[in-house]
C-alpha cells in the first residue's frame, strides 16, 4: 500500500515532566517551545546559521559581527513567517509541522515581501528588512499557543534533514567558495561568468534608489530588464549586514543556499504520500547522485546540477513550483481552498523566482488542477484535462497572432535544427554526435525529430528516466497508479511539446534555447524525487522498511550511506561550474588583468554606488561592472546587439560610437562636454589604448595599476558645472595604492 502522510502522524505530545523536577534541558525544551518553535527546530535554524556563518567566513576570509546577525536573524525571520502563512492554511498535520516545510514556505515569502516592499516603498532595503523582522515576530501573538498544537511528527528528523542538505549544498559550492587564483599578471576567477551579472544586479538593490530607478546597470538611463530578481534578497540582505561584496554574497549565499532549498523541496514534495522516509531518499537522491551528463550519451549542455549551480535561481524557481505543487496536493486530500489559494500564488511567485520554469510549469498546473478537483468524477476531471489543454491551445494562437513575422509556436525547422546541433556539438564522438549533425538531410524531417527528442530526454534524464518508466509500468499492471503519480510525466510531456515546437527567441528575443532548454532541470527534478519516493513505498510495501527489529540496523545504515555519498557532490562540486564544454575556458576560468580587477576595487570604494562607469573596452564580460558594483553607460556589447528590440539596438550603436569617440578627444572642453552628456563618472583606459586626451589630463588619473588607468571625469578643471541630476559628483579620490587581497 502507498504511504501517505496519515502514516507520518502526529503522536500525542508527551509531558516533559517526570514524578521529580525538571532537569535543565527540560526547561530549555520549555524555554524554546514558549518561543513558538519545536527544539528540533531551533537546532535545525541553529545548522543553518553555522552554515551561512561559514560560507560567509570561507568566501570573504573574515568572520564580521553583522554576518552573524543576518545568520541568525534571516533564518528565523523565514521560519516565523512560514508558521504565519501557514496558520492560515488548512493542511495535513504533517505538513503544517514539519520544519522543511515552514521554512521553504517562509524563505520563499520573505524574498517575496522584501521585493514588493523594495519596489512599492522608499528606503533603504536594510531597515525595510528590520520592519519586517519586527512584524513577523509580532505577528507570532496571534497564533495558538504552542502547546495546544501537536508536537512535529518529522522533528528531529529535520535536523538530520537540513545538516544532510547543508553538507550537500557545501560540497556542490566547493569550487565556488574559493574560486579566485593569481596567475602572474592575471586573474583567474574559476566560476561561470554569469555571476558578474548576478553580482551586479545584487548591487543595484543597495542603493538609496533602488533597483527600480537605478534602472538598467549595464546600459544605464533605459529602464530596468524584466526579470526574476526575488531570489536576490537574501544576498542583498547578506551584504548590508556583513558589509561583503556583492559577488562574494552571490557564491557564498546565493548559490549554496538554493542549493538548500532544492533539498528541502524534494522533501516536501514527496512527503505527503511517501512519508519522511521517502522524503528523506528523495533529497538524497537530488543532491548525490550524478546526473546523465556523467554516463552514455554524457551531453554536457543537459548537466542538471552544472546548469543549477551556475544559474541557481532555477532552484529557487524550482523550490517554489514545488511547493506550489504541494499545496495543490493538499487542496486534493484535505478539500481546502486556502490550500488551493497558497498553491495558485507559488505558482504566480514561481515567475519571480525563475520566469523560465514558470512558462512550462503553468501548463503542469493546470493539468493537475483538473486531475486533482475533489469530489469531481473521474469523467469531468477528463474533460477538465481535455479543457485546460484547449485554452493551452488556443493560448498558443494568440501568441502567434502577436508575433506574426516570427511565430513562437509552429514546426520551425530551422530553429530546431540549429537546437539539434548545438546538441551535436556537446556529445562526445560517437554515434549520437553523427547522427544530430546529419541535421534534416540526413534523416528526414520526421525521424530528426524523433532523434533530437528522444535523445534529449535520454541525455537529460537518463537512468531516472528508465527507472520512472520501470515504476509507473508496475503500478499500471497493479493498479496502484493515483494522480500523483501524474506531475512527472505531464511535465516531460510539456517539455518535449516546447522543445519541438517553440521558437522562443520570437518570445525572448536576447538569447536562443531559454525555454526549450533551461526547463528540463524542473522536469529532472520531478523525476528523480518521484522515483526516489515511489521506490521507497515499494520497499516498504515490500516490507524491507518499516517496522521490525532489523530495521535497527536499516535506520543506521539510512543515516551512514547518505553521509558517505557526499563523496560525489565533493569530487564533482570542485569543477561543477566550469562543465565539460568545448568553450569551457570562454565562459569560465575567466581571465582578467590584475589591473582591470585592482581598478574595480578602486571603484568599489572610490564615490557612490550611482555613478556611472565605462570601460573603454565596453566591459564584454561584466568584470569591471561586477566588482566594482556600479552601473555602466554601455557593457556586454555583442550581447545587446543582438536584443530583439530595435531601439535598444539603436541606443546601443549611438553609445558605442560615442564610447569610441572619447578617447579620441582632443582638447579639456570637448572631454567636459562629452562626459556631462553622458553622465560618465568614471572612465577606465586599458594599457593599449590610443588616448588623445591633453596630457594634464593622462598624468594626472585616480587610479592607475599594470597600465590601466581609471580617470574621474568629475574631477576635471571644468567640471564644477556639471549638472547633478545625471551623476553624483563628489571629492575627487588622489591615486592610492591597490587594495590588499584581504581587503578585497
Amino acid at each position: 500500500m502507498q504511504a501517505t502522510c496519515s502514516d507520518a502522524s502526529a503522536q500525542p505530545k508527551t509531558a516533559l515532566t517526570a514524578n521529580g523536577p525538571l532537569t535543565s534541558l527540560e526547561r530549555l525544551s520549555q524555554r524554546i517551545r514558549s518561543l513558538g518553535m519545536e527544539p528540533a527546530h531551533a537546532m535545525s535554524l541553529l545548522l543553518i546559521a553555522l552554515a551561512l556563518i561559514g560560507w560567509g567566513a570561507i568566501v570573504s576570509g573574515t568572520l564580521h559581527a553583522g554576518a552573524i546577525a543576518f545568520a541568525l536573524l534571516y533564518p528565523l525571520t523565514a521560519y516565523y513567517l512560514g508558521r504565519l502563512v501557514l496558520a492560515a492554511v488548512n493542511v495535513e498535520v504533517c505538513v503544517k509541522t514539519s520544519f522543511a516545510v515552514l521554512f521553504l514556505l517562509g524563505y520563499l515569502a520573505l524574498g517575496l515581501i522584501q521585493l514588493a516592499v523594495h519596489s512599492l516603498l522608499p528606503g533603504l532595503l536594510g531597515w525595510q528588512f528590520g520592519v519586517i523582522f519586527a512584524t513577523v515576530l509580532l505577528g507570532q501573538l496571534l497564533l495558538v499557543p504552542r502547546d495546544q498544537n501537536p508536537a512535529a511528527p518529522d522533528a528531529w528528523g529535520s535536523v538530520y534533514l537540513c545538516g544532510f542538505c547543508l553538507l550537500a549544498a557545501t560540497c556542490w559550492a566547493r569550487g565556488l567558495l574559493r574560486p579566485v587564483q593569481f596567475d602572474g599578471r592575471e586573474v583567474v576567477f574559476r566560476h561561470w561568468w554569469d555571476f558578474f551579472i548576478h553580482a551586479s544586479l545584487i548591487a543595484r538593490f543597495t542603493t538609496e534608489l533602488g533597483l527600480w530607478r537605478m534602472g538598467n546597470g549595464e546600459i544605464a538611463g533605459l529602464p530596468p530588464v524584466f526579470y526574476h530578481y526575488a531570489s536576490y534578497l537574501g544576498p542583498v540582505t547578506q551584504t548590508l549586514f556583513s558589509g561583503q561584496s556583492a559577488l562574494e554574497a552571490a557564491r557564498g549565499y546565493w548559490t549554496p543556499m538554493g542549493t538548500f532549498l532544492t533539498g528541502l523541496a524534494a522533501y516536501v514534495l514527496v512527503l505527503p504520500w511517501a512519508g519522511r522516509g521517502g522524503g528523506v531518499c528523495a533529497a538524497v537522491a537530488l543532491l548525490v547522485v550524478p546526473d546523465a551528463s556523467h554516463y552514455w550519451p554524457a551531453n554536457c549542455w543537459l548537466a542538471y546540477h552544472w546548469l543549477q549551480q551556475i544559474g541557481c535561481a532555477g532552484m529557487y524557481g524550482t523550490a517554489c513550483a514545488a511547493l506550489s505543487l504541494t499545496m495543490l496536493g493538499q487542496w486534493r486530500r484535505q478539500h481546502a481552498r486556502s490550500a488551493l489559494v497558497l498553491g495558485l500564488s507559488l505558482m504566480a511567485a514561481t515567475l519571480l523566482y525563475k520566469a523560465q520554469i514558470f512558462v512550462v510549469f503553468v501548463p503542469l498546473f493546470g493539468a493537475c488542477l483538473g486531475l486533482y478537483w475533489p469530489g469531481l468524477s473521474r469523467r469531468r476531471r477528463r474533460l477538465l484535462f481535455v479543457a485546460w489543454g484547449v485554452v493551452c491551445f488556443l493560448g498558443a494562437l494568440l501568441l502567434n497572432r502577436l508575433h506574426p513575422q516570427d511565430r513562437p509556436f509552429g514546426l520551425n525547422y530551422p530553429f530546431f535544427e540549429d537546437y539539434g546541433r548545438l546538441l551535436a556539438v556537446n556529445f562526445p564522438e560517437g554515434r549520437c554526435r553523427r547522427l544530430l549533425e546529419a541535421g534534416f538531410a540526413g534523416l528526414g524531417r520526421s525521424r530528426y525529430y524523433a532523434a533530437v527528442l528522444g535523445l534529449s530526454a535520454l541525455s537529460a534524464f537518463g537512468l531516472w528516466l528508465a527507472l520512472a518508466a520501470l515504476l509507473l509500468l508496475r503500478t499500471l499492471f497493479q493498479r496502484q497508479c493515483a494522480v500523483t503519480d501524474a506531475p512527472p510525466w505531464l511535465a516531460l510531456m510539456v517539455y518535449l511539446i516546447f522543445l519541438a515546437g517553440l521558437n522562443d527567441y520570437a518570445l525572448v528575443g536576447h538569447t536562443k534555447w531559454e525555454i526549450t532548454h533551461r526547463p528540463f532541470v524542473w522536469v529532472y527534478f520531478l523525476l528523480c524525487t518521484w522515483c526516489a519516493g515511489r521506490t521507497w513505498c515499494l520497499l516498504k510495501e515490500r516490507r524491507v522498511v518499516g517496522g521490525g527489529r532489523n530495521n535497527r540496523l536499516l535506520a543506521v545504515a539510512a543515516l551512514v550511506l547518505p553521509s558517505l555519498m557526499l563523496v560525489l557532490p565533493w569530487r564533482m562540486g570542485l569543477r561543477v561550474q566550469e562543465g565539460t564544454f568545448p568553450w569551457q575556458f570562454e565562459a569560465a576560468n575567466v581571465r582578467a588583468a590584475s589591473g582591470l580587477v585592482e581598478s574595480a576595487h578602486f571603484l568599489a570604494a572610490a564615490g557612490q554606488r550611482t555613478d556611472i562607469i565605462q570601460d573603454s573596452h565596453c566591459d564584454a564580460q561584466l568584470v569591471l561592472g561586477g566588482l566594482s558594483e556600479k552601473r555602466s553607460y554601455l557593457a556586454r556589447l555583442n550581447d545587446w546587439q543582438r536584443h530583439h528590440s530595435a531601439r535598444v539596438r539603436q541606443e546601443v550603436e549611438k553609445r558605442r560610437l560615442y564610447v569610441e569617440r572619447l578617447p579620441c578627444l582632443t582638447s579639456l572642453a570637448e572631454l567636459v562636454e562629452a562626459a556631462r552628456e553622458s553622465g560618465i563618472r568614471w572612465f577606465v583606459l586599458h594599457p593599449d589604448d590610443d588616448v588623445a586626451w591633453p596630457r594634464a589630463i593622462l598624468d594626472k588619473p585616480a587610479f592607475a595599476w599594470g597600465g590601466y588607468r581609471v580617470f574621474d571625469l568629475a574631477a576635471l578643471p571644468s567640471a564644477a558645472g556639471y549638472p547633478t541630476d545625471k551623476i553624483a559628483i563628489t571629492p575627487s579620490s588622489s591615486p592610492v595604492a591597490p587594495l590588499k587581497r584581504s581587503e578585497r
